[in-house]
């Protein structure tokens, strides 16, 4: 097999893949999320409450105040508190 066929064959498994729901499924799912901070204002965007309220809550809400004295909010653990709330 020349270094051709093998590029061939590795686009045609590939593209073949790329077309596979259950396999775009499982590759979603078994990636890690990329975790975002988010500042307070779109935080209570993420929340539907104010700005306010998120510094209010931000320790309970995981918040971390920096050196500039802003606080900044993990998006995957804003979201686990929305779930968390819904249940």
């Amino acid at each position: 097999m020349t270094d051709y066929d093998v590029q061939r064959l590795a686009k045609a498994i590939a593209d073949r893949l790329i077309e596979d729901e259950r396999f775009l499924k499982n590759l979603t799912r078994m990636a890690p999320k990329i975790d975002r901070t988010l500042n307070a204002k779109q935080a209570a965007d993420m929340l539907g409450v104010s700005k306010y309220t998120v510094i209010r809550m931000a320790q309970m809400l995981g918040g971390e105040k920096r050196e500039n004295g802003r606080w900044y909010f993990s998006h995957n653990r804003l979201e686990m508190y929305i779930k968390n709330q819904a249940s």
